[in-house]
C-alpha cells in the first residue's frame, strides 16, 4: 500500500518550498520514501508502486535515483530527528543554490570519487573556500545516507578530502590588550566603576570576554545558572538561543559546562539582576517583554556604534584576517586561558568545542614558549658552527 502526500517547508529567506513524497512498504515491511518535484510524476510513481513494480529500495536496477532527490530525503530525514532549522535549512540552500546544478540529475548509483574531486575544483572555483567546503561536506552527507539507505555499498565521497589552502585559512589574531580596554571604556567602564549602573551593552561585552560563552548561549543564559555564591563563582552553560529565539540544548555534547568566573564578574552580574528589563523573565539578558534578546539589534544599535567612534569599524581591524565582530569576545577570552597556562583540554572544555582538535586548528599558533624557541635556535646556529 502507497501514500502521496504534498510536503512544504519553508526556506532561510522566507520562501517557501515543496515536493511531494510518495512512501510505500515492500514486501518485507520495509518502509521507503521518494520525493518528487511535480504531482503527476509523483502520481506516475505511486502508480508503479500499487502494481508491484517499483524499483528495489536498495538502489539496483530501476529508475535513476538522482541526487537531488536524494538529497531532498536526506534532508527530510534531519527535520524529523529534530536537527535544528538553521542546520538544515543550510542542506537545503547548499543543494538549491550548488548541488543541484552541478550534480543534482547524477545517478547516486553511477557517482564515482573522481566525480567529487571535480565537484570540489567546482564549487571552490566560484565559491569562498569556507562555503566550498560548507556544500561540499552536505553533499558528503548525502552521500553517507544513500549508503544507509542501501541505495549503494560504498561511499565514494567519504574517502575525498576538502582540499584547502593554508593561506587561505583565517589566522585568528588577537587585538592589542589596549585596544580591548579602549573597547571596553566605549561600553561605560569608567562609568560603572565609579559606581553607575551597567548597561545591558556593557554587560554583554564583559560576560563575553570574561566566560568566552558564544553569543547565543549568552542569549540564553538563565538566572538559574548564575552560581555566585560558590568560590570561585561560576556560570553553567545549560541551552542556547538559536538566531529564530528558540531556546534549544547547547551545540555540542561539550557545549553543556561550567565557568569559572572571576569575583569582579560575580560582583558585576550581582548588581545587573536586579536591573534587568524583565525581573519576571528566567533569562539573564531579555527583552522587556521577557522575550530573547536579539543579537541583530544590539549590533546595530550598540556594537557597531562603538567600533566606529573608536575608529574600528572597518571590515578589518588590521591588514591581518581579524575581524571586529562580537565573536571576537570569544577569541579574546581563549587567548587570555593561554597565556595563564591551560593546556589545549582545558581550553576545549572551558570554550565548550566539540573535539581538541577545533581547539588547536583555532588557536594552536598561540601556544608558543618565547624562551624555550630562543634557546632553540641558538643550539641551531651553534651547531652550524
Amino acid at each position: 500500500m502507497a501514500t502521496i502526500c504534498k510536503i512544504r517547508w519553508q526556506n532561510i529567506d522566507g520562501s517557501t518550498s515543496e515536493r511531494w513524497l510518495v512512501e510505500w512498504r515492500d514486501k518485507a515491511g520495509k518502509r521507503s520514501r521518494r520525493q518528487f518535484k511535480t504531482q503527476p510524476e509523483a502520481k506516475r510513481f505511486h502508480a508503479t508502486v500499487e502494481l508491484g513494480v517499483a524499483p528495489a529500495p536498495t538502489g539496483s536496477g530501476g529508475d535513476i535515483i538522482r541526487f537531488t532527490d536524494a538529497a531532498l530525503e536526506f534532508i527530510q530525514s534531519r527535520i524529523k530527528l529534530g536537527r535544528e532549522p538553521s542546520t538544515w535549512r543550510a542542506y537545503d540552500r547548499h543543494l538549491r543554490l550548488h548541488l543541484e546544478p552541478l550534480i543534482g540529475e547524477e545517478d547516486v548509483r553511477a557517482l564515482r570519487r573522481v566525480h567529487f574531486h571535480e565537484l570540489q575544483e567546482r564549487l571552490l572555483a566560484k565559491l569562498s573556500p569556507a562555503l566550498a567546503k560548507a556544500v561540499f561536506v552536505t553533499a558528503r552527507a548525502v552521500m553517507a545516507y544513500a549508503v544507509e539507505r542501501e541505495w549503494r555499498l560504498d561511499d565514494p565521497a567519504k574517502t575525498v578530502r576538502f582540499k584547502r589552502s593554508g593561506r587561505d585559512q583565517a589566522r585568528i589574531d588577537i587585538p592589542p590588550k589596549v585596544d580591548i580596554r579602549r573597547l571596553l571604556e566605549a561600553f561605560g567602564a569608567a562609568e560603572v566603576a565609579a559606581g553607575a549602573p551597567p548597561s545591558r551593552a556593557f554587560m554583554l561585552v564583559r560576560v563575553a570576554i570574561g566566560t568566552g560563552m558564544r553569543a547565543s548561549e549568552i542569549r540564553g543564559l538563565r538566572v538559574v545558572d548564575m552560581k555566585l555564591d560558590r568560590t570561585p563563582a561560576q556560570i553553567e552553560v545549560t541551552q542556547r538561543a538559536d538566531q529564530w529565539k528558540r531556546i534549544g540544548p547547547p551545540k555540542s555534547r561539550n557545549g553543556r559546562r561550567t565557568i569559572p568566573i572571576g569575583p569582579e564578574l560575580a560582583a558585576l552580574l550581582r548588581r545587573w539582576l536586579p536591573l534587568r528589563p524583565n525581573l519576571d523573565s528566567p533569562l539573564v539578558f531579555p527583552t522587556e517583554t521577557g522575550a530573547v534578546m536579539d543579537l541583530s539589534n544590539f549590533e546595530h544599535r550598540n556594537w557597531r556604534p562603538a567600533l566606529k567612534h573608536l575608529g574600528l569599524a572597518g571590515a578589518k581591524a588590521d591588514p591581518g584576517c581579524r575581524k571586529w565582530t562580537f565573536h571576537l569576545l570569544r577569541h579574546i577570552y581563549a587567548s587570555q586561558l593561554i597565556e595563564l597556562g591551560l593546556n589545549p583540554k582545558q581550553v576545549q572544555m572551558r570554550l565548550g568545542h566539540g573535539s581538541v582538535t577545533m581547539t588547536l586548528d583555532v588557536y594552536g599558533h598561540l601556544w608558543r614558549d618565547a624562551e624555550r624557541e630562543q634557546q632553540e635556535v641558538e643550539a641551531f646556529e651553534a651547531k652550524m658552527r
